[in-house]
């Protein structure tokens, strides 16, 4: 994917089995992010500032994308999230 020009994925989908309490595709976002070189989004059920900021902590992946309006600062820089 990334020979061919790939800028970017995000990982979401349908899905009724997810956990409706915790980011939908985070495990599968993380994976990706895992083996790949540039930048993952996860996307899906992300509903608080602190699962932001695990999310960004504790995986390679570099974006998140949710349904509400943040502003917050992390590591310094301002995040702005609008949907």
């Amino acid at each position: 994917m990334e020979k061919a020009g790939l800028d970017i994925i995000k990982v979401s989908g349908p899905n009724p089995l997810r956990n409706r309490d915790k980011p939908y595709f985070y495990e599968d976002a993380k994976k990706i992010a895992e083996v790949l070189n540039i930048p993952v989004t996860c996307i899906g059920g992300i509903k608080t500032k602190e699962q932001i900021e695990f999310i960004l902590k504790d995986s390679k992946i570099q974006y998140v994308a949710i349904r509400t309006f943040f502003i917050f600062i992390y590591f310094g820089h301002f995040i702005i999230l609008i949907n």
